[in-house]
Protein backbone atom coordinates (compact mmCIF):
# COMPACT_ATOMS: atom_id res chain seq x y z
CA UNK A 1 0.00 0.00 0.00
CA UNK A 2 0.99 3.70 -0.92
CA UNK A 3 1.79 6.23 1.49
CA UNK A 4 -0.61 7.59 0.07
CA UNK A 5 -3.07 5.31 0.27
CA UNK A 6 -2.28 4.71 3.39
CA UNK A 7 -3.17 8.50 4.48
CA UNK A 8 -6.77 7.85 3.27
CA UNK A 9 -6.92 4.28 5.26
CA UNK A 10 -5.25 5.74 8.49
CA UNK A 11 -8.50 8.47 8.19
CA UNK A 12 -10.95 6.52 7.70
CA UNK A 13 -10.30 4.35 10.65
CA UNK A 14 -10.19 7.34 12.46
CA UNK A 15 -13.81 8.51 11.49
CA UNK A 16 -14.84 4.89 12.56
CA UNK A 17 -14.40 5.69 16.19
CA UNK A 18 -16.99 5.99 19.07
CA UNK A 19 -17.56 7.12 21.92
CA UNK A 20 -19.74 5.81 24.13
CA UNK A 21 -20.80 7.95 27.98
CA UNK A 22 -22.54 5.68 30.91
CA UNK A 23 -23.66 7.31 34.73
CA UNK A 24 -25.05 5.78 37.43
CA UNK A 25 -26.12 7.30 40.76
CA UNK A 26 -27.89 7.24 43.80
CA UNK A 27 -30.05 8.47 46.31
CA UNK A 28 -31.26 7.59 49.28
CA UNK A 29 -34.78 9.62 49.06
CA UNK A 30 -37.90 8.46 49.97
CA UNK A 31 -40.39 10.53 47.62
CA UNK A 32 -43.62 9.50 49.19
CA UNK A 33 -42.62 11.18 52.49
CA UNK A 34 -42.39 15.03 50.82
CA UNK A 35 -45.17 16.97 50.82
CA UNK A 36 -47.89 16.80 48.22
CA UNK A 37 -47.09 20.70 47.04
CA UNK A 38 -43.40 19.67 47.02
CA UNK A 39 -42.79 17.56 44.26
CA UNK A 40 -41.79 19.89 41.49
CA UNK A 41 -39.10 21.71 44.02
CA UNK A 42 -38.28 17.95 44.82
CA UNK A 43 -38.02 16.80 41.42
CA UNK A 44 -36.07 19.84 40.61
CA UNK A 45 -33.28 19.43 43.63
CA UNK A 46 -33.05 15.80 42.82
CA UNK A 47 -31.99 16.73 39.06
CA UNK A 48 -29.40 19.34 39.80
CA UNK A 49 -27.91 16.74 42.46
CA UNK A 50 -27.41 13.92 39.60
CA UNK A 51 -30.28 11.65 41.11
CA UNK A 52 -32.14 10.88 37.96
CA UNK A 53 -34.36 8.43 38.94
CA UNK A 54 -35.72 9.58 42.25
CA UNK A 55 -36.31 12.86 39.91
CA UNK A 56 -38.69 11.27 37.70
CA UNK A 57 -40.60 9.46 40.11
CA UNK A 58 -40.83 12.41 42.18
CA UNK A 59 -42.12 14.24 38.70
CA UNK A 60 -44.54 11.53 38.71
CA UNK A 61 -45.78 11.60 42.40
CA UNK A 62 -46.78 15.56 41.53
CA UNK A 63 -48.51 14.18 38.06
CA UNK A 64 -50.60 11.54 40.44
CA UNK A 65 -51.40 14.41 42.70
CA UNK A 66 -52.59 16.59 39.94
CA UNK A 67 -54.68 13.85 38.35
CA UNK A 68 -56.06 13.59 42.38
CA UNK A 69 -56.74 17.11 42.47
CA UNK A 70 -54.61 17.43 45.46
CA UNK A 71 -53.15 20.40 46.57
CA UNK A 72 -52.89 23.66 43.52
CA UNK A 73 -51.40 22.87 40.14
CA UNK A 74 -51.20 25.27 37.12
CA UNK A 75 -50.47 24.44 33.68
CA UNK A 76 -47.10 25.42 34.08
CA UNK A 77 -46.21 23.03 36.68
CA UNK A 78 -47.87 20.45 34.59
CA UNK A 79 -45.49 21.03 31.75
CA UNK A 80 -42.58 21.20 34.58
CA UNK A 81 -43.19 18.31 35.50
CA UNK A 82 -43.45 16.63 31.97
CA UNK A 83 -40.42 17.62 30.91
CA UNK A 84 -38.35 17.14 34.32
CA UNK A 85 -39.64 13.44 34.31
CA UNK A 86 -38.92 12.64 30.65
CA UNK A 87 -35.25 14.85 30.70
CA UNK A 88 -35.04 12.47 34.33
CA UNK A 89 -35.92 9.38 32.63
CA UNK A 90 -33.29 9.79 30.07
CA UNK A 91 -30.46 10.86 31.78
CA UNK A 92 -31.30 7.52 34.30
CA UNK A 93 -31.11 5.58 30.51
CA UNK A 94 -34.30 4.28 31.44
CA UNK A 95 -36.60 1.97 29.17
CA UNK A 96 -38.91 3.68 26.93
CA UNK A 97 -36.96 6.80 27.90
CA UNK A 98 -36.71 7.57 24.23
CA UNK A 99 -40.04 7.03 23.36
CA UNK A 100 -41.80 8.86 26.42
CA UNK A 101 -39.45 11.74 25.85
CA UNK A 102 -40.44 11.89 21.88
CA UNK A 103 -43.84 12.06 23.09
CA UNK A 104 -43.01 14.65 25.22
CA UNK A 105 -41.88 17.00 23.21
CA UNK A 106 -45.24 16.62 20.96
CA UNK A 107 -47.35 17.87 24.24
CA UNK A 108 -44.88 20.94 25.65
CA UNK A 109 -45.83 24.46 24.62
CA UNK A 110 -42.63 26.41 26.59
CA UNK A 111 -40.17 26.92 23.75
CA UNK A 112 -37.48 26.89 26.23
CA UNK A 113 -38.45 23.24 27.98
CA UNK A 114 -39.17 22.32 24.48
CA UNK A 115 -35.57 23.00 23.19
CA UNK A 116 -34.01 21.80 26.40
CA UNK A 117 -35.81 18.39 25.81
CA UNK A 118 -34.27 18.25 22.43
CA UNK A 119 -31.05 18.78 23.79
CA UNK A 120 -31.62 15.80 26.60
CA UNK A 121 -32.94 13.43 23.52
CA UNK A 122 -29.32 14.73 21.53
CA UNK A 123 -27.31 13.31 24.50
CA UNK A 124 -28.72 10.02 24.81
CA UNK A 125 -28.36 9.40 21.08
CA UNK A 126 -24.26 10.47 21.37
CA UNK A 127 -24.29 8.15 24.48
CA UNK A 128 -25.47 5.63 22.02
CA UNK A 129 -23.75 6.41 19.00
CA UNK A 130 -26.43 7.56 17.05
CA UNK A 131 -24.93 10.25 15.49
CA UNK A 132 -27.22 10.94 12.80
CA UNK A 133 -30.78 11.16 15.58
CA UNK A 134 -28.21 13.10 18.32
CA UNK A 135 -27.74 15.32 14.86
CA UNK A 136 -30.96 16.09 14.45
CA UNK A 137 -32.04 17.16 18.22
CA UNK A 138 -29.12 19.16 19.04
CA UNK A 139 -29.98 21.40 15.72
CA UNK A 140 -32.86 21.74 17.01
CA UNK A 141 -32.50 22.40 20.55
CA UNK A 142 -30.11 25.42 19.50
CA UNK A 143 -28.00 27.08 22.40
CA UNK A 144 -30.00 29.60 23.58
CA UNK A 145 -31.94 27.98 26.68
CA UNK A 146 -28.88 26.27 27.60
CA UNK A 147 -25.77 27.24 30.36
CA UNK A 148 -22.24 27.87 29.42
CA UNK A 149 -21.60 24.19 30.30
CA UNK A 150 -23.81 22.56 28.40
CA UNK A 151 -23.13 24.94 24.84
CA UNK A 152 -19.87 23.98 25.89
CA UNK A 153 -20.82 20.06 25.66
CA UNK A 154 -23.06 20.69 22.87
CA UNK A 155 -20.63 22.47 20.45
CA UNK A 156 -17.94 19.16 20.93
CA UNK A 157 -20.33 16.86 20.95
CA UNK A 158 -22.23 18.19 17.64
CA UNK A 159 -19.15 18.27 16.06
CA UNK A 160 -17.91 14.98 16.77
CA UNK A 161 -21.33 13.67 15.71
CA UNK A 162 -20.73 15.45 12.60
CA UNK A 163 -18.06 14.09 11.94
CA UNK A 164 -18.92 10.08 12.64
CA UNK A 165 -21.48 10.87 10.31
CA UNK A 166 -18.95 11.94 7.19
CA UNK A 167 -20.12 16.09 7.17
CA UNK A 168 -16.48 16.99 7.73
CA UNK A 169 -17.45 20.34 7.01
CA UNK A 170 -19.54 21.13 9.51
CA UNK A 171 -17.50 19.25 11.99
CA UNK A 172 -14.84 21.14 10.95
CA UNK A 173 -15.80 24.63 11.17
CA UNK A 174 -17.00 23.42 15.46
CA UNK A 175 -13.76 22.15 15.81
CA UNK A 176 -11.85 24.90 14.76
CA UNK A 177 -13.85 27.53 17.04
CA UNK A 178 -13.63 24.09 20.17
CA UNK A 179 -9.60 24.23 19.59
CA UNK A 180 -8.61 27.87 21.04
CA UNK A 181 -10.05 28.05 24.01
CA UNK A 182 -7.42 26.80 26.03
CA UNK A 183 -9.50 26.27 29.26
CA UNK A 184 -12.11 24.36 27.84
CA UNK A 185 -12.25 20.55 28.54
CA UNK A 186 -12.50 19.94 24.83
CA UNK A 187 -8.99 22.06 23.60
CA UNK A 188 -6.76 18.50 23.34
CA UNK A 189 -9.78 16.50 21.57
CA UNK A 190 -10.69 19.70 19.83
CA UNK A 191 -7.05 20.37 18.61
CA UNK A 192 -7.06 16.54 17.86
CA UNK A 193 -10.04 16.26 15.54
CA UNK A 194 -9.12 19.69 13.81
CA UNK A 195 -6.00 18.45 13.02
CA UNK A 196 -7.15 15.36 11.39
CA UNK A 197 -9.39 16.75 9.41
CA UNK A 198 -6.73 19.52 7.95
CA UNK A 199 -4.67 16.30 7.32
CA UNK A 200 -7.43 14.52 5.13
CA UNK A 201 -7.28 17.85 2.92
CA UNK A 202 -3.90 17.87 2.56
CA UNK A 203 -3.39 21.37 4.59
CA UNK A 204 -0.69 20.50 6.33
CA UNK A 205 1.02 23.24 8.25
CA UNK A 206 -2.77 23.63 9.53
CA UNK A 207 -2.55 20.07 10.93
CA UNK A 208 1.05 20.46 12.40
CA UNK A 209 -0.29 23.28 14.04
CA UNK A 210 -2.84 21.68 16.44
CA UNK A 211 -1.07 18.29 16.37
CA UNK A 212 2.08 19.95 17.45
CA UNK A 213 0.09 21.47 20.88
CA UNK A 214 -1.09 17.97 21.95
CA UNK A 215 1.78 15.80 20.69
CA UNK A 216 2.59 14.95 24.38
CA UNK A 217 -0.92 14.47 25.73
CA UNK A 218 -1.70 11.35 27.09
CA UNK A 219 -4.46 10.46 24.93
CA UNK A 220 -2.80 10.90 21.89
CA UNK A 221 1.19 10.63 22.38
CA UNK A 222 0.67 6.87 20.72
CA UNK A 223 -1.04 8.41 17.55
CA UNK A 224 -0.26 12.19 16.55
CA UNK A 225 3.82 12.14 16.47
CA UNK A 226 3.02 9.53 13.34
CA UNK A 227 1.00 12.06 11.95
CA UNK A 228 3.53 15.00 12.29
CA UNK A 229 6.45 12.53 10.46
CA UNK A 230 3.95 11.28 7.87
CA UNK A 231 3.25 15.19 7.04
CA UNK A 232 6.79 15.99 7.37
CA UNK A 233 7.56 13.37 5.05
CA UNK A 234 4.31 14.80 2.35
CA UNK A 235 5.76 18.42 3.12
CA UNK A 236 9.13 17.02 0.97
CA UNK A 237 11.72 16.85 4.27
CA UNK A 238 12.20 13.48 3.91
CA UNK A 239 15.28 13.61 6.40
CA UNK A 240 12.99 14.98 9.44
CA UNK A 241 10.11 12.44 8.77
CA UNK A 242 12.92 9.70 8.89
CA UNK A 243 14.43 11.00 12.01
CA UNK A 244 11.16 10.95 13.51
CA UNK A 245 10.01 7.98 12.55
CA UNK A 246 13.35 5.84 13.93
CA UNK A 247 13.01 8.05 17.18
CA UNK A 248 9.56 6.64 17.45
CA UNK A 249 10.08 3.30 16.29
CA UNK A 250 13.12 3.00 19.39
CA UNK A 251 10.93 5.03 21.87
CA UNK A 252 9.37 3.89 25.05
CA UNK A 253 6.49 3.91 24.05
CA UNK A 254 5.03 1.93 21.30
CA UNK A 255 2.97 3.86 18.69
CA UNK A 256 -0.53 2.75 17.74
CA UNK A 257 0.76 2.75 14.29
CA UNK A 258 4.12 1.52 14.99
CA UNK A 259 4.04 -0.76 11.24
CA UNK A 260 2.71 2.45 9.61
CA UNK A 261 5.77 4.16 11.18
CA UNK A 262 8.52 0.86 9.63
CA UNK A 263 6.09 1.70 6.09
CA UNK A 264 7.38 5.54 6.74
CA UNK A 265 11.16 4.74 7.26
CA UNK A 266 11.42 2.36 4.66
CA UNK A 267 10.12 4.61 2.11
CA UNK A 268 12.35 7.60 2.72
CA UNK A 269 15.32 5.18 2.53
CA UNK A 270 14.04 3.55 -0.34
CA UNK A 271 13.54 7.17 -2.04
CA UNK A 272 17.67 7.84 -1.05
CA UNK A 273 18.52 4.68 -2.63
CA UNK A 274 19.50 3.09 0.53
CA UNK A 275 17.91 0.21 -0.35
CA UNK A 276 19.36 -2.30 1.94
CA UNK A 277 18.76 0.29 5.03
CA UNK A 278 14.82 0.21 3.63
CA UNK A 279 14.56 -3.61 3.34
CA UNK A 280 14.46 -4.32 7.26
CA UNK A 281 12.06 -1.39 7.35
CA UNK A 282 9.60 -2.70 4.65
CA UNK A 283 10.05 -6.67 6.24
Amino acid sequence: MSLKNQKYYLFSIACAAGVSFNSSVHAQVHISAAPAHSHITLSDELFKQGHFGQSAQAAKAYQQRSREKIGSTNATDDEIAKFTKALARLKDNQQDAEIYAIKTLDNLTNLALVQRLSFGLAQFYFRQDKFAKAIAYYESAGIYNLDNHEISDQKFELAYSYFNNKQFDKAKSLFSAIKDIKDSKYYVAGNYYYGLLCYNENKYNEALASFDLIKDEKEYNTIVPYYIAEINYFKGDRFKALQQSEQLIKGKVKSYYHNELHLLAGQCYFEDQKYKKAKPYFE
